[in-house]
């Protein structure tokens, strides 16, 4: 992850016939909180660089994640 909170993730899909697919994802962290005093994301989106790996060409990936909290932090 870089300073401005954007990053890259790299991964690998195992489909259903057992074969595997790779992505890049780029991401930005549009979030944050402080959790006893260090800064966590609570909110990120990304946004997949390759057409979907299991739902075909031309269908691109943009995610949503949110951080939801712990009983043990209020």
């Amino acid at each position: 992850m870089n300073a401005d909170g954007t990053g890259v993730i790299f991964l690998t899909v195992t489909l259903p016939d057992g074969t595997t697919r790779s992505a890049t994802e780029d991401f930005v962290i549009t979030r944050t909180e402080r959790i006893r005093g260090i800064p966590v994301a609570t909110a990120i989106v990304d946004e997949q660089r390759e057409p979907s790996l299991v739902l075909g060409t031309g269908v691109f990936v943009t995610q949503e994640y949110t951080r939801r909290g712990q009983e043990w932090e209020n």
